[in-house]
């Protein structure tokens, strides 16, 4: 029985050692982590570094096309075969004077 015991103590010292290498391990992955995000240059001090590479430019300009210039079977009111008016109400309704 004493001998059972001895085993146990030894185990768990054992595993109380191994957890606290684990745990200095962690801290230390921790610590570099760390270390890696403050010493990073931040996104201002970059394009004051490098202007050419981090300037903004405006996108070109889309034409928008004209209701004469949709393609065909195309309207702004959805589908060729629902034009304004025959959706079952009147064109008094498809106009928005309902």
């Amino acid at each position: 029985m004493r001998q059972s015991v001895d085993q146990l103590a030894a185990e768990f010292v054992a595993s109380q050692q191994q957890t606290a290498r684990d745990l200095a391990e962690l801290k230390a992955a921790r610590q570099e982590i760390s270390d890696k995000i403050s010493s990073a240059p931040s996104a201002q001090a970059t394009a004051a570094r490098c202007p050419a590479t981090t300037s903004a430019r405006k996108p070109a300009p889309v034409a928008l096309r004209s209701r004469q210039e949709a393609p065909v079977g195309r309207s702004d009111f959805g589908p060729a075969e629902k034009p304004p008016g025959s959706l079952g109400g009147s064109d008094a309704e498809a106009a928005g004077s309902v």
